[in-house]
C-alpha cells in the first residue's frame, strides 16, 4: 500500500503545472540557480513527508514517535510543497556588495 501512494504522491507532485514563482531583483541565471533550488525542495520535502516512520532521525529531529505527532509533521511538510507549488514564495535577490 505504501508503494501505491509514493508512486500516487509522486505523480500528484509532477503533474502540478509549474507556478509563476516570483523574482525580484534577480538575473536569468539567479532565477534559473533558485528555481532549480525550488524543484528539489519540493521533490525532497515531499519524499520527507512520504517517509516519516519510527526511525532515530525522525526523533533526533521531532522527539518521540507517534501517530498523532507523525501526521502533524507530514502536515507540516506537505504545507511547504504547497507553499512553493503555488507560487507563494518571492525569491529576493540582492546585489553583492564589496563587503560580501
Amino acid at each position: 500500500m505504501r508503494q501505491y501512494f509514493i508512486i500516487f504522491a509522486t505523480f500528484t507532485f509532477f503533474a502540478q503545472p509549474a507556478a509563476a514563482e516570483r523574482y525580484a531583483g534577480c538575473s536569468a541565471p539567479q532565477s534559473a540557480v533558485v528555481g532549480d533550488a525550488l524543484r528539489s525542495a519540493k521533490y525532497l520535502t515531499l519524499r520527507a513527508a512520504v517517509a516519516i516512520d519510527d526511525t532515530a532521525h525522525y526523533r533526533r529531529w521531532f522527539g518521540t514517535y507517534s501517530t498523532t505527532n507523525a501526521e502533524k509533521v507530514r502536515a507540516s511538510l506537505k504545507s511547504m510543497v504547497t507553499t512553493i507549488r503555488t507560487g507563494a514564495v518571492t525569491i529576493q535577490c540582492n546585489q553583492i556588495r564589496d563587503d560580501g
